[in-house]
C-alpha cells in the first residue's frame, strides 16, 4: 500500500516538474 501511494506522488511530481518545465 505505502509503496504504490509513494509511487504514485512520484508521477504526479514527475508531471508537475514538466508542466513547469514546460511553462519556463
Amino acid at each position: 500500500m505505502k509503496i504504490g501511494h509513494g509511487f504514485n506522488l512520484g508521477i504526479q511530481g514527475f508531471r508537475n516538474l514538466g508542466i513547469e518545465g514546460i511553462l519556463s
